[in-house]
């Protein structure tokens, strides 16, 4: 998102065009969804991943869960990072369908 911003520099008493940008949006996802029309909500809900996301259907519910996905954010340390088993309980990763 960009525009060009009349401003006034109160200096040297002129007026000028200046470019903005809006670069990132950080604490505030509903801001960011108004802004970048990307939704916040479902399936692609995770504003990092956008379309690369891979998610869990919690049984019985057409819920997405994307708390494993987010292990790889975690640092290489970390001792969580490697720790797939206690985190995925045998399920079979996989990408979303898309709707």
């Amino acid at each position: 998102m960009h525009m060009d911003v009349l401003t006034h520099a109160t200096l040297k008493d002129d007026t000028f065009t200046m470019h903005v940008v809006l670069m990132w949006i950080v604490n505030d996802l509903s801001a960011y969804r108004m802004t970048s029309g990307w939704s916040i909500v479902g399936v692609m809900g995770c504003p990092v991943c956008m379309e690369d996301t891979r998610a869990f259907y919690l049984q019985n519910s057409k819920k997405a869960y994307y708390f494993d996905y987010h292990r790889q954010f975690l640092l290489m340390e970390h001792p969580y990072r490697r720790n797939k088993k206690s985190f995925t309980k045998n399920r079979i990763l996989r990408k979303v369908a898309r709707p």
